[in-house]
Parts: structure tokens; sequence; C-alpha cells
């Protein structure tokens, strides 16, 4: 889920930089340009949700800059344990944006839902008359604006007359309809309502955006800005059914279509979900004229191709970029609470929902260390080895402190512990002092294991063994999962040794052993 944030986070800058365009440069472009525009970004929004395991999973898709968000809070394997978990930011979050996202998907769909009832129960077929106008204006239409289904997938029941409608207009998600508030309209106004409309549920560039919308809007329902690109897109849509619904058309057909629109403006006009319509609010209504009669300079078919690719190039680039802006969490949030969450995990799960620099590994050496703002215990790091964790001190008293309070804790949570049998801290004094960032000295450690407590997993039972090693200059104290004595790291280079005994055995005479 952290991940799924940080595209967020990132998208936002991508739809900000986008709209930033849209509003200075909007005369650069064509409006059937900027719709492909936005809806491509939308488009990507979506398919980008479709990476489920990466984005909710492991932190590896996004790798990016700068690190936003929280560490997720892992569960211990021991139920005991597990029954102290806490949900931290990021699982508070993940539940907010879930309640969040069904209720916001189930308002859409519902409202939906609630217009086709009432075009189902309310609604009537048009008469003829409207019938034959939409047959004659889909024939005159430019042919690459509807798509090849424009005269035939528009029968008399799919073009309705419901009174009380707040303007003609189309449902486009779901079955769709064409629907009229009346039918006595002049000829002049039908034509620029069919026009318009067949385009909303026809046209290439814009019908089939919507549907998107309801999604893209309902997982990033906390997102302002999507709810603003989201307005940007339906105005640019209506400048763009104007547009392609008067694609070779003379300037009096086109100051016809004007007033058209200027008889279906309204002050306050309130758009019904799941649809589309030619009228408009008083406030838009000029800036849909002017970009009506904006001449666009005529451009050869190569230079139109040219100019798409170039604008999906860039748009590609603004998404990847925004993309790796942002990364997961380069910090675990540890504390005295959770630390015992986090002995048992193996590297899959420590991994999760993290950036790769929060666990550190070191050269030439079977540890890693997870990076923290403010390690626990006041120990100066913390590293984790084969499912356990080991806590660095500089000062032994502190570690004395630690062990005392982690005695405690583990004995709240699982009972009494035993006596530790024999030494289970098996590593290195070389590793020990790597721990402590140390050169080697010379010195050694003393080894001596605190207790070891057993708690039930989901296949049977497992321990978790306090032990301790003290230098001279610090000590290391450890939470060591499990019964079994962990094995020394090899004092050679098994690969090497591999290939020495591979190119012996090769050089060897046959038959030799």
């Amino acid at each position: 889920m952290g991940s799924f944030f940080a595209l967020s986070l990132g998208m936002s800058i991508a739809i900000a930089v986008l709209l930033f365009l849209h509003r200075k440069c909007d005369r650069w472009l064509d409006s059937s340009r900027w719709s492909l525009l936005l809806g491509a970004l939308t488009d990507g929004m979506l398919i980008s949700l479709l990476y489920a395991p990466g984005l909710w999973g492991r932190g590896t898709l996004l790798n990016g800059l700068l690190p936003v968000g929280f560490s997720p809070s892992l569960r211990s394997p021991l139920r005991e344990v597990a029954a102290a978990w806490r949900p931290g930011p990021l699982e508070i979050m993940t539940w907010v944006w879930l309640a969040g996202f069904v209720l916001c998907l189930l308002w859409q769909v519902a409202a939906i839902v609630r217009v086709h009832w009432r075009v189902r129960r309310e609604s009537r077929p048009a008469g003829e008359a409207i019938q034959k106008a939409l047959a004659r204006v889909s024939r005159t239409m430019d042919g690459g604006v509807l798509d090849g289904h424009a005269a035939d997938s528009l029968p008399s029941r799919e073009v309705r007359v419901l009174p009380g409608l707040p303007g003609p207009m189309s449902v486009v998600v779901g079955p769709k309809k064409l629907l009229l508030d009346r039918e006595d309209y002049d000829d002049e106004t039908l034509d620029a309502i069919l026009r318009h409309e067949l385009v909303h549920i026809h046209g290439r560039t814009v019908s089939g955006s919507r549907a998107f919308l309801v999604v893209v809007c309902a997982a990033y329902w906390f997102n302002p800005l999507v709810w603003l690109l989201r307005r940007e897109m339906r105005a640019r849509e209506e400048y763009t059914c104007d547009r392609e619904a008067n694609l070779g058309r003379t300037p009096e057909e086109r100051r016809a279509y004007a007033r058209a629109m200027a008889s279906l403006a309204a002050k306050g006009r309130r758009e019904w979900p799941g649809t589309a319509g030619m009228a408009c609010a008083q406030s838009t209504l000029r800036r849909r004229v002017e970009a009506l009669f904006r001449a666009e300079r005529p451009r050869p078919r190569w230079q139109k191709r040219l100019s798409a690719a170039l604008l999906c190039v860039a748009l590609i680039a603004l998404v990847l970029g925004a993309m790796e802006l942002f990364s997961c969490p380069a910090h675990y949030t540890l504390s005295e609470e959770n630390l015992l969450q986090y002995v048992g995990q193996g590297s899959s799960a420590l991994e999760q929902g993290m950036d790769p620099a929060a666990l550190t590994e070191a050269e030439d050496e079977f540890f890693v260390r997870m990076e923290t703002k403010t390690p626990p215990y006041g120990a100066a790091a913390v590293y984790c080895r084969a499912r356990s964790l080991y806590l660095a001190f500089s000062d032994s008293a502190a570690a004395d402190e630690a062990c005392a309070r982690l005695s405690q804790r583990l004995t709240a949570l699982l009972g009494e512990g035993a006596a530790a049998d024999g030494d289970r801290l098996y590593l290195t004094d070389d590793t020990l002092f790597r721990m402590l960032e140390q050169p080697p000295a010379g010195g050694t450690f003393e080894r001596r294991a605190l207790g070891a407590w057993r708690g039930t997993t989901d296949t049977g039972t497992d321990t978790i063994t306090l032990a301790r090693a003290d230098a001279e200059n610090g000590a290391v104290v450890a939470l060591l999962w499990g019964e079994k004595v962990e094995m020394q790291p090899l004092p050679f280079d098994i690969e090497v040794f591999i290939i020495d005994t591979t190119l012996q055995n090769d050089s060897a005479p046959s038959g030799s052993e």
C-alpha cells in the first residue's frame, strides 16, 4: 500500500504539470488532442492499479528519489506476540482508503443505476421526425469522427424522450441512450443537439472515457487533483464534441450551432451522473463559442502523425518521471512496543512495502542493517540475520537496561522463560565488531544466553532466545529465532571453492579419483 500512496503523490505532480500546460498552452493543440492527453493520463493511472502485487506488496516498482510514507507494521509468527500487535499509520491509512474507495464507488454506481432506472421507467421512444433527423445527421457528419456503428446502433428504443431533464443529454456509462427533454425543437437546434450527442456516444476520441473516470476517481478519492482532472476532462470533452460535430461545416452553420448552444445554456446546470450533454452553464458558454470558431491551421498527415507520436512520448516520459520521483519509505519504524513483531520475519517480509535502501547489506557478511531514524532501547543500530535481530550498543550499561526490559516484555507475552542450552550466539568476533562499526582490535566477545521463551505458531511451536555478546567498547544484544543453532559463516568463499574443485576434476586423468 505504501507504493500506491507514493504513486498517487507522483501522479499528482504529473496531473498538476499537465493541467498547467493545458491552461497556458491551450491553443497549441486542438480539443481532440487535449482530450486524448488527459484521457491517456487517466488510463495510465487505471493501468497502474493492475500492478497490485508490486504496488500493494513488495516495493520493487517504485525506486524513486524521495522516500515517502510509513513502513508497514509486521505481525510476529508467534500468536502470543502477535496478540499485542497494533496497527501503524500505514495500516490505518489503508483501512481509511479502502472504506473511501468502496463508498465512493458505490455512490457513483448507485447514482448511475438510478439514472438508468429513471430512464427505463419514465421515458418514451422519440417520434418518427426525430428518428429521421437523426438518420440524416449521422449520414452528413464527417466519416472520421464517428465509429463504424453510429449508423445502425441507435434504434428507436435508444432515442428517448424524458420530460423534466435539465436539457438534452446522452447516457454514456452503461447502455448508451440519447435523451431529449422535449421534441418540439426547431430544425436548427435539433440538428445541433443530434450532432453533439452523436459524438458523445460514438465519437472516436471521447466515447467510453466516462467509465474509466468512475474507477479512477474511486481509487484516488482522497486526491483533489484527480477530481480537478475529472472536471477538466469533462469540459474538454464538450469542446471536442463541439469541434468534431462541426468539422467541414461553413461559418454560417457554425453560427447556427452556437445559437443553439446559447439557447440551451442555463445559469446553474447540474450534470446527471453517467451522462453528458450539449447544454452548459453560462460561465463556460463563451469559452466554448470561442473554441468553436478558433481557426485551426490544416496540416499534412505526416505532421499530424509526428505530433501524435511526440505527444505520446512526452506523456509517457511525464508519467514515468512522476513514478520515479517518489518511493516507499527508506526507514523502519521500530519501537519498544513493536520490536518483537519483527523477530522471525524473513527477508521477503522485511522488504515488503519498503525502499531497497531500507536494508543495507554488509560487505562479505551474512547480515543486513535495518535503517531506522530512532533505534529502540537506545541502540546504535539494528541488524537482521536469519530471522533474528541484533541490537548494537556502544554502552554496556544501555545494553544491560535493554536486556532487562526485553526479558520483562518476553515474560509478559510468553510467560516465564527457560534457561537457554549453551551458547546460541554463533557469530564470529569480526562480524560482531562490524555490527558495532568498530575495527577488530584483537579483542574477544564474552557471549551468554539469558533465556529462551516458547510460543505457538500456525504450524507448531517456536522460541525466541535472548542473548548478548560483550566487548570492551560495546555490546550486541540478540533476539534469536528458532531452536536450531545458527551456522557460523564459512571461513572461505564457497563459490571459489566450487570452481577450483570443478577445474581440478576436469583436469584429472580419466579413471582417476
